[in-house]
């Protein structure tokens, strides 16, 4: 009989080996989800610039009217306008009770008008947002990272809608 047995030093070896490995692993692991994330920030500022800036540019434009594609992060699934100068009526947004009160705080307090869902840390502040009478808030679903809005020119303000 031929019985080929290990030796400790060999056994010490295998065992570093996979403890070397898994630590291989899990470095690279961590390394590509901060560049995840690093690149969702990166689209998530691109997207809020993109979006001041249309909004800023259109409103002294009055009557001008464009429809805008914007890329969105993609763990957003919606976003909800608010207009300063209406009441807050959450009522429109079917969210959970302490959430309405933080967006209404918010935007009562002219904090933020506009909302990222799930809501996050993400709310931005852009007064030069209008509504429609029936729409205060105007809540839109983000497809697939991309939302697509008309805004139209008001002189000191834009009128934010869907587009159709």
């Amino acid at each position: 009989m031929n019985k080929k047995a290990f030796t400790i030093t060999e056994v010490f070896v295998y065992i570093l080996a996979l403890v070397f490995g898994a630590m291989i692993l899990m470095y690279g692991y961590n390394s590509i989800s901060e560049i995840v994330n690093f690149g969702e920030k990166a689209i998530f500022v691109k997207f809020q610039k993109n979006l001041e800036n249309s909004v800023t540019e259109i409103s002294a434009l009055p009557g001008t009217s464009r429809i805008k594609t914007f890329a969105t992060p993609i763990n957003f699934e919606k976003i909800c306008f608010f207009d300063y100068t209406k009441e807050c009526g959450a009522s429109g947004i079917s969210l959970v009770e302490n959430i309405q009160n933080t967006i209404c705080d918010s935007v009562e307090s002219k904090v933020a008008n506009v909302f990222l869902l799930p809501l996050k840390e993400n709310d931005l502040n852009i007064p030069k947002i209008e509504l429609t009478e029936s729409q205060n808030p105007l809540c839109i679903n983000i497809a697939s990272g991309s939302l697509n809005l008309k805004i139209t020119g008001k002189g000191k303000t834009a009128l934010i809608e869907p587009a159709e």
